[in-house]
């Protein structure tokens, strides 16, 4: 497999990268461990504002959103967007709340 088109989440698992012109969804089991990954890496945490997540259930696969303190969801954001040329690679994907999304 081309190396460019893998990448290895948290636990160490080896994944498809998800094409760059398809939108994350969030039902497909890669794309929802691509989610848990970026939260992961980001300590489950708002790279604008610091908002936390509340509760992390153990386990968590991204499949569901999680909500901060404040009751806002956190989400997973591009930081150059695809329409810009930004791809769905976990190093272009950032934590946000909503707020600041």
């Amino acid at each position: 497999m081309d190396a460019r088109a893998i990448w290895v989440d948290h636990h160490g698992t080896i994944r498809p990268h998800a094409g760059n012109r398809q939108a994350l969804n969030y039902l497909k089991p890669d794309h929802a461990a691509l989610r848990a990954y970026v939260m992961w890496r980001d300590q489950y945490a708002c790279q604008s504002c610091g908002s936390r997540a509340e509760h992390v259930p153990d386990g968590y696969d991204g499949a569901k959103a999680l909500r901060t303190e404040s009751g806002q969801y956190l989400v997973v954001d591009h930081v150059l967007s695809r329409r810009a040329g930004g791809s769905n690679r976990p190093t272009n994907l950032q934590c946000l709340c909503l707020p600041c999304n």
